[in-house]
Parts: structure tokens; C-alpha cells; sequence
């Protein structure tokens, strides 16, 4: 009898709580919340120049001015780069619309920011200004230093591996941490999902005099044991509702 009971209980409270719009709202709201960030994202990526060719296309000319003496001018007249004497007035030109993107190298770019005036193309597209800033001043000092490889280490761009072992094995890599991350991003997920629905089941009813009636057929102990179960059938509905998706995603990737 008391198993019946507990059959019934878990198949009323799975039922209730998944015919309830509100429910699949908040479940799928959030795969879909993750996905259009991804998808922002990605759109973002592909809105924005790829290239240095294409950085340079967008633009189509620039201005500049040179207080360190690090630009390479030939380098900066192949991608566009015309030379002015006067700040103010580069600037005053993009203002006013006579031109796109107007460049102020300071005297010494590695302690004053280099200013960059450009007009306005959307959020995505500007920008492409600071990257033909930053990549004209790089190829150029790659060109002063005259080898690419000298500079990318100057610049402290060395690719550094770290391995560790600890009793003769080794230790503290990735894949060390990564079940016991994803087993707290599941108990966060259950705490702070699942704890308020099994707080909602029980009040409703309670506000509603429904436990009363309850128990005078059902124990106790087999009400709220039914209702732990559903709920936690509920999470593994949630949790397919979330996973799925995503490994459908990556397997046809």
C-alpha cells in the first residue's frame, strides 16, 4: 500500500509540475539564452575584419602622426597611411567627415595610450580602427627589430607548457579538475533549481489546506519521499533539456 502511495505521489507531482507553462518557459529559457550569446557571438566574429587586407579595405585611407619614430612610412603608405603635422587638425578632419580614421602615435606608445579618431560604423565595425593602429605599429617594430620571430618574444608572446608530477605521476593538469568542477556546476544548478521547486510544491499545498487532506490517506514520510523523487526527476528533465542540445550540436560539428 505504502509503495502504491508513493507510485502515485511521484507520478502527480512529475505531472503537475511538467504541464505547467511556466515551467518548460524557465527550462528552456535558459539553452536559449545560451544559445543567442553564442550566436551573438559568432556574429560578432564574422561582422568584424578578419584580415589585415580587410582592416585596411574598411578604412580605405587614414591619417597619422608619429611621435615615437617607430611607424615604418612605407609601411603605412601601402595600407593607406597618409602623414599630417598637426594633431588638432587630423583630428578635426575626421570630425567633420573628410576622413575615416586619423591616428596619434605618442612618444613613447608603451606608456601613453595611442589615440585613435575614426567615425562612427556600428559598434562591431570600429573596431577594426584600433587594429590597423596596433598592427601597423607591430609590423613596423617587427621591421625595425628585422626578424618576427625576435619581436614576438620581446613582446613576450613565448608559448610556455607547465607540467607538474607529484608522488611520480603526473598532477594538476585539466583533466584533474574538470570532474569535480562539473560536479559543483551540477549542485549549483540542483540548489538553486530544484531547492525553490520543492519549496513551491510544498507551501502550495500548504496554503491551499491540500496537505491536510493528503494526509489522511498518505503517511508523512511517503509524501515528502514522493515528492524529493519528482523533483528530482524533474532536475534529470531539466538536465536533458540542457545537455542534449549541446551534444547534438557538437556531434553533427
Amino acid at each position: 500500500m505504502r509503495s502504491h502511495n508513493l507510485r502515485t505521489v511521484i507520478g502527480f507531482e512529475v505531472i503537475r509540475t511538467l504541464r505547467r507553462p511556466v515551467f518548460w518557459a524557465i527550462t528552456l529559457g535558459v539553452p536559449v539564452l545560451f544559445a543567442g550569446l553564442i550566436g551573438l557571438s559568432m556574429f560578432s566574429s564574422l561582422s568584424a575584419p578578419s584580415s589585415i587586407e580587410e582592416q585596411t579595405a574598411a578604412t580605405r585611407s587614414f591619417t597619422y602622426t608619429d611621435d615615437s619614430g617607430l611607424v615604418d612610412p612605407a609601411l603605412a603608405a601601402e595600407r593607406g597611411g597618409r602623414v599630417v603635422t598637426d594633431p588638432a587638425a587630423g583630428q578635426a578632419a575626421v570630425e567633420s567627415g573628410k576622413e575615416t580614421l586619423y591616428i596619434h602615435y605618442p612618444k613613447d606608445p608603451a606608456k601613453t595610450a595611442i589615440m585613435v579618431f575614426g567615425s562612427d560604423r556600428g559598434i562591431v565595425n570600429n573596431a577594426s580602427y584600433s587594429d590597423v593602429a596596433g598592427s601597423l605599429l607591430t609590423a613596423s617594430v617587427e621591421r625595425h627589430i628585422g626578424s618576427p620571430q625576435l619581436a614576438k618574444l620581446a613582446a613576450g608572446d613565448a608559448s610556455i607548457t607547465t607540467t607538474t608530477y607529484a608522488d611520480g605521476k603526473e598532477s594538476g593538469s585539466i583533466r584533474h579538475f574538470l570532474p569535480p568542477l562539473m560536479f559543483l556546476v551540477l549542485l549549483f544548478m540542483a540548489v538553486t533549481m530544484l531547492g525553490n521547486q520543492m519549496l513551491n510544491v510544498t507551501l502550495e499545498e500548504k496554503e491551499n489546506r491540500v496537505t491536510e487532506m493528503i494526509l489522511t490517506t498518505v503517511g508523512s514520510t511517503t509524501l515528502i519521499t514522493g515528492k524529493m523523487i519528482a523533483v528530482c526527476i524533474i532536475g534529470l528533465v531539466q538536465s536533458a533539456v540542457f545537455t542534449v542540445p549541446g551534444l547534438i550540436v557538437g556531434t553533427v560539428g
